[in-house]
């Protein structure tokens, strides 16, 4: 199976999981996400980081965390 047909199912088989998502639930995961991410990573280097706003009608992660993070530590990014 080539990457974008294995993508195309990973997606058919996912998608329908993350949008009966509770939206706490969908909350609690996106904060772990972000507490995992800041945890291994550091903004100090950066200079530009470019980020995606999630599609609330797919139920996809919250990503104001980075942006609030970035601005109040980071706010030369």
């Amino acid at each position: 199976m080539d990457l974008i047909a294995l993508k195309k199912d990973l997606r058919k088989k996912l998608d329908p999981e993350r949008k009966a998502l509770d939206p706490e639930v969908l909350q609690a995961r996106s904060q772990s996400i972000f507490e995992n991410w800041r945890a291994r990573f550091t903004l100090k280097p950066v200079r530009y980081f470019h980020l995606f706003q999630p599609i609330r009608k797919r139920n996809e992660i919250e990503t104001q965390f980075y942006m609030d993070y970035a601005q109040r530590k980071h706010p030369h990014v």
